[in-house]
């Protein structure tokens, strides 16, 4: 049966289907970083998130998951408990970790962002605008990438930048899905991944990784999530 050539409409209709779909999301529009971090900011605001308890099963890419528990009050008041009795503390950015034995030391200064966006509620985009001036994200660099079959809004680099403070963000959601930053001569990658899960909702994410220089060190699974219970103000003490 001879070949049938289709119409030259239909060909030209198909070629920009394809082309369509071939574009780079790079060459999409990439609003403010200022609109950005304000919507991100108005978000949380409205989700009315003022404590939470979260459980957590964590460990490394070689280590068994260990249960371990967050408590997280308004503003940034955040406490971890380790499944070998460890507990940290980060009070206005300023994290300290107690071990079993009684001994206080100073946590890195990038610990308190893995819980930044978490606590606190308020609508004003300004603090993390400021947050991102203090760990060198050029807000004026950005572009489009993927993550977790998410598409995020990079600011502070391009695509193939890694070695750059950066940040991030759902282009649909306006929630933070990565943060690069420095820690002396090294990179520091905090990833909040699978947001909207079963366990968590949009109050927290899914899965958190952080990567120290590409690999991994620490990686948790939110298993269950409490919003706007009492939490004792004695809990965000070292005793």
């Amino acid at each position: 049966m001879p070949h049938r050539r289709r119409p030259l409409a239909f060909r030209i209709l198909l070629a920009i289907a394809v082309s369509a779909l071939l574009v780079p999301i790079a060459a999409a529009y990439v609003p403010s970083a200022e609109w950005l971090l304000d919507k991100m900011a108005y978000k949380r605001s409205k989700m009315g998130v003022q404590r939470m308890k979260i459980e957590l099963r964590c460990g490394s890419a070689e280590e068994r998951q260990d249960t371990e528990v967050l408590y997280i009050l308004s503003p940034e008041k955040v406490r971890r408990e380790l499944a070998d009795g460890t507990v940290e503390l980060c009070i206005g950015g300023r994290c300290r970790r107690k071990t079993k034995g009684g001994a206080v030391e100073m946590l890195p200064d990038w610990t308190h962002l893995q819980y930044y966006y978490f606590a606190h509620n308020d609508a004003r985009g300004q603090r993390y605008l400021a947050l991102m001036r203090g760990l060198g994200v050029d807000i004026k660099v950005d572009t489009l990438a993927r993550i977790a079959s998410r598409i995020a809004i990079v600011l502070g680099a391009k695509e193939w930048e890694r070695d750059r403070p950066q940040i991030w963000l759902d282009k649909d959601l306006f929630l933070p899905l990565r943060l690069m930053a420095r820690d002396g001569q090294s990179l520091i990658q905090i990833d909040w991944i699978h947001w909207g899960s079963q366990a968590s909702g949009d109050w927290f994410p899914g899965q958190l990784d952080v990567y120290r220089d590409g690999s991994l060190i620490r990686s948790c699974k939110t298993a269950e999530v409490e919003v706007n219970k009492a939490i004792p103000e004695g809990l965000f003490e070292l005793k």
